[in-house]
């Protein structure tokens, strides 16, 4: 390549249209570019010569690629949330290999062994294979997630995401690893680099002197190294901050002054380019979208992005891509830019380069910036043929974020991806009004998805940044009832943990919206939770019907992993020991002895392989219980009462809440009348699991009002009227957050008997019962 023709920053030269998937892995291999997908066809190669591609298991891969690995020309390797790691051979798979429990997050060749390899996975493992699909070892003891790369001194390094600690995300290690004589892999020294998770680990080349790079959520770029005496960690070596945080992926591309530039992608869409020995910010690119991706490959950047799309970067002048691309990728890019960020405020618009007194750019051709232009911000690009800034337009916010959730209409509806330790990712929708309190809107939001409360923070802050919200000191109900749901461990799409410092972007603030009500709707749903010690001792109860020993060391393998909760993110409960369940249920001769099989039920709902079940086996599993209820005698207290819970603890699955499980009138019809009768039970345990049913059946009413909250709505109204008469008043103020929950919801024609019900003002109550009788407007 001519020297004369080199730029010192990067330019777009190629742009693929994969698909509108966001795009998570890349790898090369000849000509050829392999892509890894969030969602299907999952992998893709494209030649980077002729453009062609080609889809490839589409039908055999089940979970978004997260890994890719070249191995030589012809063959790489695809890591998967499905757990599986898949050898692809002239675009054919040509081996699945298993073993992990949990979605692969990583691949690394053996620099020292051409034909072994290791693997990181969301189980908390590393794992070192043979191409022939052996596990040569398991090395354990990371906390969730685990990056790892084999370094060219024969050292493994692994990096972990790190773990729940008192509402915070700690421990998020990086460790050395030895090979010994027996193959076996021991622990050398564990440091930390990054005060967040570890989100990416690279090596810049196979040399036993170079460091390994590490990113993370707190936005570091850490260089570690791995070499002293050939036995222990050095340490980091250098540190680079980017100030905006939430790296992604790091890589690294030949050509800077030390050798190479260390490159990563930023979920804001930023790709930032870092000089090594200049130890600065060399080149920001903007992306109209998340940078998941960012590969080097003989002087050029790669680029994933959440688009859906791969862009090729180059120095060299004579590989730009046409005007009409560059134009619209930097459009594009612009407008993503001022959907998140809403308008800038007047403090920070005072912070940006004067336009007039702008100065020429440094930093290369087509680079943009914000200036301050009259007390306004506006974005500009570099023209390094005319030596000038040219106005790209001003930037402000829109109202293109407006939207409706649930028929009900914000200021903002914004996406929010969460990745699923142990594999999928889950999209779901906040609502934000103009004036709220970001960290109100923020709890209500985990209340309502039963997510970690130590996810607050990072959701308020990604309010605050895409609204320009003002944030408060905020006094937020942390002990509220029904948030029993440390069943689930999510991450959003910045991993586990961490948070920016909140600030304020400046949308315009309109006055907050009156608060109308304090007590109602029902903001979550409530599941039982507890008993998980006591699983081994229900298992024990089953095998007392004399059971196969294959369906007892089935029974054996649920109950260790119902009863280890904290490692729900990376285990899996397997579609025979659900069968086996039901299979129990369905065989039962006594009805009044099957609450042990039910309570097992009850448990396995609450892992996340529960939701992986079809809707249609879970209406087989609650028509038989609600026939066992049915047929007890009612002086039989466990039956009802674990049966109540088991369709409480489904209520926590969203995915159900449209299927028949939740829409069938007779279904719920069914399940209303047996909660009516149970409401008025003798035994106040049976009461109170009917009380927290109706509770969750309104909130329901409440999120769906279509056909699944009508169906419910018109059986409930009935059980809600016992709930009111309940001598406990605990019970009667649970059942008026139900009957508030459904006015809101649509439901101000409840028949008069409810209104009198609630008008008797019973003591104890007497917050809950104003606040009803307002919603009806009496």
């Amino acid at each position: 390549m001519a020297s004369d023709s080199l730029s010192p920053d990067f330019h777009l030269s190629k742009s693929f249209y994969v698909s509108d998937s966001p795009i998570r892995a890349l790898a090369i291999s000849g000509p050829n570019i392999h892509i890894g997908q969030q969602q299907p066809p999952f992998l893709t190669t494209i030649n980077l010569e002729t453009g062609e591609r080609e889809n490839v298991g589409s039908n055999n891969i089940s979970g978004q690629v997260t890994s890719l690995l070249t191995l030589n020309d012809t063959t790489y390797l695809v890591g998967s949330l499905d757990t599986h790691i898949r050898i692809i051979s002239n675009n054919s798979q040509s081996k699945q290999i298993s073993g992990h429990q949990g979605g692969i997050i990583s691949l690394s060749k053996s620099l020292t062994s051409p034909s072994e390899f290791f693997s990181g996975s969301w189980d908390g493992t590393c794992r070192h294979w043979n191409v022939n699909g052996d596990c040569l070892d398991v090395i354990e003891g990371h906390e969730n997630g685990v990056q790892c790369v084999h370094h060219g001194c024969g050292a493994l390094v692994t990096g972990s995401s790190g773990e729940n600690e008192g509402g915070r995300v700690v421990n998020m290690k990086m460790r050395v690893w030895r090979q010994g004589d027996d193959g076996k892999w021991s622990i050398v020294q564990s440091i930390s680099p990054h005060t967040q998770s570890i989100r990416s680990l690279h090596l810049p080349s196979s040399s036993t002197l170079t460091p390994i790079i590490s990113c993370g959520n707190d936005g570091q770029v850490c260089f570690t190294d791995v070499m002293e005496g050939g036995k222990v960690v050095k340490g980091v070596v250098k540190r680079l901050q980017y100030e905006k945080g939430y790296l992604l992926d790091v890589g690294s591309v030949e050509g800077g002054m030390g050798g190479y530039d260390v490159v990563v992608g930023n979920v804001d869409g930023e790709c930032v380019f870092w000089g090594v020995e200049e130890e600065k910010v060399k080149q920001v690119v903007q992306f109209p979208g998340t940078v998941w991706k960012v590969l080097g490959c003989e002087g050029e950047v790669i680029t994933g992005c959440n688009d859906g799309i791969v862009r090729v970067f180059s120095r060299d002048l004579k590989k730009i891509a046409s005007e009409e691309e560059v134009t619209e990728f930097t459009d594009k890019a612009i407008e993503y830019l001022r959907k998140i960020r809403g308008g800038p405020s007047a403090e920070e618009v005072s912070k940006y380069d004067l336009w007039d007194t702008r100065e020429p750019c440094t930093q290369g051709d087509k680079t943009v910036k914000v200036f301050n232009k009259g007390g306004s911000a506006w974005a500009a690009q570099w023209d390094a043929i005319s030596e000038a800034w040219v106005l790209i337009g001003e930037v402000t916010g829109t109202d293109e974020n407006r939207g409706k959730i649930d028929g009900v209409e914000f200021d903002h509806v914004l996406p929010i991806e969460h990745e699923v330790a142990g594999g999928g990712v889950r999209t779901l929708k906040i609502g934000y009004n103009n004036g709220e309190n970001p960290f109100v809107v923020a709890q209500k939001f985990i209340d309502e998805h039963q997510m970690d409360q130590n996810d607050l923070a990072q959701i308020a802050d990604y309010i605050t940044k895409r609204t320009g919200a003002k944030t408060e000191t905020p006094t937020i109900d942390m002990t509220q009832e029904g948030s029993m749901n440390g069943d689930t461990t999510m991450e959003d799409m910045f991993g586990a943990g961490g948070s920016n410092p909140p600030g304020s972007l400046g949308a315009a603030v309109q006055p907050p919206p009156a608060v109308t009500f304090e007590t109602i709707p029902i903001r979550s749903v409530t599941v039982y939770g507890a008993g998980e010690d006591k699983v081994e001792k229900a298992v024990d109860k089953v095998k007392e019907g004399k059971v196969s020993e294959a369906d007892a060391s089935t029974l054996d393998d649920l109950a260790r992993i119902i009863k280890d909760s904290s490692r729900y993110h990376a285990s899996t409960i397997s579609d025979s020991s659900y069968a086996l369940l039901l299979s129990l249920l369905n065989s039962a001769t006594d009805a009044t002895t099957t609450f042990p099989v039910i309570d097992l039920f009850r448990l396995a709902i609450l892992h996340p392989s529960a939701s992986k079940q079809s809707p249609s086996f879970w209406c087989d599993v609650v028509d038989k219980i609600v026939g066992l209820m049915e047929a007890v005698p009612a002086s039989n207290v466990a039956v009802p009462m674990l049966g109540l819970r088991v369709w409480c603890n489904l209520s926590k699955i969203r995915s159900f809440y449209a299927t028949p499980l939740f829409s069938d009138k007779a279904r719920i019809e069914r399940i209303c009348a047996l909660a009516k009768v149970c409401v008025g039970s003798v035994n106040k345990n049976v009461r109170a699991s009917a009380v927290i049913l109706v509770m969750d059946l309104a909130y329901i009413v409440h999120i769906t009002n279509g056909l699944t909250g009508a169906s419910i709505g018109a059986a409930l109204l009935d059980v809600v009227l016992v709930c009111l008469q309940d001598a406990d008043v605990e019970n009667r103020r649970k059942g008026l957050l139900a009957v508030g929950t459904l006015v809101i919801a649509g439901g101000k024609d409840l028949r008069e008997e409810v209104v009198a019900e609630v008008r008797k003002g019973r003591a104890g109550c007497e917050v809950e019962e104003k606040e009803v009788l307002k919603a009806t407007g009496r």
